[in-house]
């Protein structure tokens, strides 16, 4: 029997609570695509098959991250699960997928130790540098080759950034970026905009001659 694969790859995911052993899970992420849902839910799902747990359920929502976790149907059924011990813990790519802002954040990290229940965000990671595992080759580092990229362009003009967002998650996804994959699409979408704004697309001043 082969045992299950260490993650050595990169720093530990940040979690709350004490995950278990062999603990039922549920999946869950957010999306206002459902093909961009389903590559991050695969990542998930091998994510969590590497620490041995068992996927019970998973679900995601159609909605953009503003939208209160409580109006997701995806995330209620999940939270229903968890509530009623049927799911040990929860796998999210990163904790204000569902909790917006800190006060959020403090009320769900109480209502997981209350029930309890852990939660696991494997593409979030601790603030600071955290040092590679013995035996991995650390990530590279100014004018080091980078092995994995991804280009593409974009009309500059504002319908173009929903479907850069959409992108951007679903590649940082597929190309396993360690970092928090929603802040970077956050930030990219107000570079994006800063862009259309500033790239003198308002119409030009016509000169007149006297």
């Amino acid at each position: 029997m082969t045992n299950p694969t260490p993650t050595t790859a990169g720093p530990p995911a940040p979690t709350v609570g004490a995950a278990q052993a062999g603990a039922d899970v549920a999946l869950y992420t957010t999306s206002v695509k459902s093909r961009v849902a389903a590559v991050t839910l695969a990542a998930l799902a091998e994510f969590t098959t590497r620490q041995g747990w068992t996927v019970v359920h998973q679900a995601y929502g159609l909605t953009p991250l503003h939208v209160p976790a409580r109006l997701r149907t995806g995330w209620r059924t999940v939270a229903q699960l968890l509530d009623r011990g049927r799911a040990a813990g929860l796998v999210v790519p990163a904790e204000h997928e569902i909790a917006r802002n800190p006060s959020e954040q403090n009320a769900l990290r109480a209502w997981l130790l209350r029930i309890p229940a852990f939660a696991v965000y494997p593409h979030a990671r601790h603030h600071g540098p955290t040092p590679p595992p013995t035996g991995t080759t650390p990530p590279p580092g100014p004018g080091a080759p980078v092995d994995r990229a991804w280009c593409r362009s974009y009309a500059l003009t504002p319908a173009s950034q929903r479907g850069l967002r959409d992108a951007a998650r679903m590649y940082l996804t597929v190309l396993r970026w360690p970092g928090d994959i929603a802040t970077a699409v956050e930030v990219m979408s107000r570079l994006a905009h800063n862009a259309v704004i500033h790239a003198g697309l308002t119409p030009s001043r016509k000169r007149t001659g006297r």
